[in-house]
């Protein structure tokens, strides 16, 4: 009996590793406002659910100010609005990993490692500011919170984009609603 139960298990935990997608399978693309992850469509949205039904389940959730939903493996970190300290299934923002820009307790232990696209824009670790800003110039760039990081928006997103400290590198890209325009 105790070999059946064990296979069983196995074979569970073999189906689980399996719902998540493989890094190099994630293909992130925003064009005029229309944020997608392979072909969940994040905007209009912005579902908790729907992203778990995409990524699978996190390997961290931590609660907090927002609940992050951390994906070590795929290098994102969904966050999760939380008034009042209640979990609401909305996603606040989602950001990808493409470097180690901090050591926060919620940073992805693993890199982001598909593929994104801005407008015609490909996003990788290999990103200059300078190549950010022929490549987008559509878009709006306003004061950011953090040294080397650059936020702009255009037609209801916004993206943090955060280089190291000689901003030829791209570390990381944040993605939310922008409620400043």
């Amino acid at each position: 009996m105790k070999p059946v139960l064990l296979f069983i298990q196995y074979i569970l935990f073999a189906a689980l590793a399996m719902a998540q997608q493989a890094p190099e399978k994630i293909n992130v693309k925003i064009k005029e406002g229309k944020f997608t992850i392979n072909k969940f469509a994040v905007t209009p949205n912005w579902s908790v659910a729907d992203g778990q039904a995409n990524l699978g389940k996190a390997e961290r959730i931590r609660p907090g100010y927002n609940v992050t939903h951390t994906y070590d493996q795929l290098g994102i970190v969904l966050f999760e609005r939380a008034p009042d300290k209640k979990a609401s299934g909305e996603i606040s923002e989602i950001q990808f990993y493409t470097g180690q820009p901090d050591s926060t307790n919620i940073r992805p232990t693993g890199l982001f490692t598909g593929k994104i696209k801005i407008e015609k824009l490909s996003i990788s670790n290999n990103l200059t500011y300078e190549a950010l800003k022929k490549g987008l110039k559509k878009y709006t760039e306003k004061d950011s919170y953090i040294e080397h990081s650059h936020r702009l928006s255009y037609n209801g997103l916004y993206i943090y984009f955060q280089f190291d400290a000689t901003e030829t590198h791209l570390l990381k890209v944040s993605i939310g609603v922008d409620k400043l325009h």
